[in-house]
């Protein structure tokens, strides 16, 4: 079995290799939020595009179905599907506040599809993140998921700002245990995140002497681990 725990995730990146290191911080980075909305997936290729065998679950057997809503309870990332395959392929993205246009600029750049941007349907994911899939109408119930409510709660939308923080700052800074400690802990009393702690499980190796963060929305604890080279 896969680990979904973040410290066991962080355990099986790649050591850094040189070149460009916004690049590569920004990629380490993107890996920690991606895992949290597919850390209940049991497969994967690697954090940014995951696949597998074609899965789709059909939810109606009566003549007419009961559309169901509710709003992210992860809204650290967002999943963007090429297909209606819940086991396919897809992008994972950190965060956005509008999770629909965020996909649908994917499909404009050319980073999914060949060309023209489909109808896209929001969903929400078991994990409780946003799951875009191209469909329209009530796609999302037929594959056994909630329909994407638009909009944030305060909370929510206070930790999409803090997660944008946390990658600049620990994007373009080497921060060692105890200052990253220190740094999170600051973010979060600024955002007043009362009911939110820091962690920072594991002594870092020397290799890795720089702090990357990820966000637990679950638990509602922002945990450092170090994982990048000076």
């Amino acid at each position: 079995m896969k680990p979904t725990d973040p410290v066991d995730l962080f355990q099986q990146l790649e050591p850094p290799t040189p070149g460009n290191a916004e690049e590569r911080d920004a990629s380490i980075l993107a890996a920690v939020h991606a895992h949290v909305a597919t850390k209940q997936k049991p497969r994967s290729r690697n954090p940014w595009i995951l696949g597998g065998g074609a899965v789709a679950i059909v939810l109606t057997t009566a003549a007419f179905a009961v559309l169901r809503t509710s709003s992210v309870s992860d809204p650290t990332a967002v999943s963007c599907y090429a297909t209606v395959d819940l086991e396919g392929d897809l992008v994972a993205l950190a965060a956005s506040d509008d999770p629909i246009q965020a996909c649908r600029q994917l499909w404009i750049d050319g980073t999914l599809g060949n060309g023209g941007v489909p109808p896209l349907a929001g969903c929400v994911n078991n994990a409780g993140a946003a799951a875009v899939v191209p469909g329209e109408g009530v796609l999302c119930n037929r594959l056994g998921l909630d329909e994407l409510e638009a909009g944030l709660t305060v909370e929510q939308q206070t930790v999409v700002d803090i997660n944008a923080v946390l990658i600049d700052r620990f994007g373009t800074e080497c921060f060692d245990q105890v200052a990253a400690v220190e740094e999170v802990q600051r973010q979060i009393d600024n955002a007043g995140l009362d009911s939110w702690t820091v962690d920072s499980p594991e002594a870092f190796d020397p290799s890795t002497p720089c702090a990357v963060p990820g966000i637990d929305t679950e638990n509602r604890r922002i945990f450092v681990i170090g994982a990048r080279a000076r």
